[in-house]
């Protein structure tokens, strides 16, 4: 017990118990203690979801509530990462990476690349954090963090312009089989 760690050295001290584990002043003390014991816990459960970053039960779920978002069947990291992401976007993000970090607070993890020529932004879905919900739905939650004055254009396959790089090949070696782009990823 902790209480009783903290209060029998202090009294002990005062040389007015004998503390020796069999009085009637012990009794007392150990039923304080265990009651104090209770107390202490609440009060670590509630500094403990108090804060994101340490939180696990309802600590996130009351941050999703707010947010109007229940996400209790995911995994508490996960959880984490999209509320602090959320918390954290403000009127002056919008940069690429800053885009990149606020879309995690819609349930996935993007890479971006702009398509000047096009006059679009391509969004590409790395990862996705919530798989319960639909490309639709995330779209739309990644749409609320996403400047409005631009066209998006989301892609939710894995073929990104990285495996491209990774694999080392020159153009015309890639282009050599004459495959389609659904016929490169799926193939």
């Amino acid at each position: 017990m902790r209480a009783m760690d903290s209060m029998a050295p202090k009294l002990k001290a005062l040389g007015l118990y004998r503390l020796s584990g069999e009085t009637l002043v012990d009794a007392e003390l150990q039923a304080c203690a265990a009651g104090l014991d209770l107390v202490y816990e609440a009060l670590e459960e509630l500094d403990r979801e108090n804060f994101i970053a340490t939180a696990v039960s309802e600590g996130l779920a009351l941050r999703e509530t707010m947010f109007g978002q229940d996400r209790s069947y995911l995994p508490a990291a996960d959880r984490r990462t999209m509320l602090l992401y959320r918390g954290a976007v403000t009127v002056n993000d919008c940069t690429r990476e800053s885009i990149e970090r606020a879309v995690r607070a819609a349930g996935f993890e993007c890479r971006i690349t702009e398509k000047t020529a096009e006059k679009k932004v391509y969004l590409n879905c790395l990862r996705v954090l919530d798989e319960t919900m639909s490309r639709d739905e995330l779209t739309a939650q990644a749409s609320l963090f996403l400047p409005a004055h631009l066209e998006w254009e989301f892609d939710f396959s894995i073929f990104t312009w990285d495996c491209l790089d990774a694999l080392d090949e020159t153009f015309d070696e890639r282009d050599a089989p004459d495959l389609s782009w659904d016929e490169r990823e799926n193939g």
